[in-house]
């Protein structure tokens, strides 16, 4: 779609466009919307969606989710047990931004500062 990098293979369009991979922007979008459900953005429950934890010396922020066992891998998959990993593994800075914006700027300097370059973006 841009010009004069149709011959570029896919990373090297990546790089050159500063983008991640399609897997980190869907993940970027999925911590996005935990944070705007979670902080009450969207006029629903929290509770029907995720469990906060109730254990207080757990690592890591004051908003961890509980994650629920599911026998069957396609509920695996679901938005609200895929995203779970990566949201409990934030630090407390990114979790307790006060607007979307400071949450979207904390989590790409975050995910820039612990080396999600461009060739841990191709990778994972």
């Amino acid at each position: 779609m841009v010009r004069g990098l149709g011959h570029l293979p896919y990373e090297q369009r990546l790089k050159s466009l500063d983008f991640y991979t399609l897997f980190r922007r869907r993940q970027r979008g999925d911590l996005i919307e935990v944070f705007k459900i979670l902080n009450g953005y969207y006029e629903i429950d929290p509770t029907k969606f995720f469990t906060l934890t109730d254990v207080s010396n757990t690592r890591g922020h004051h908003m961890k989710l509980l994650k629920s066992y599911t026998r069957l891998n396609a509920r695996s998959n679901f938005f609200t047990q895929r995203i779970i990993n990566s949201w409990n593994s934030l630090p407390q800075e990114v979790v307790s931004a006060h607007t979307i914006a400071s949450f979207k700027s904390e989590l790409d300097d975050y995910w820039s500062s612990s080396g999600y370059g461009y060739e841990q973006r191709l990778t994972a």
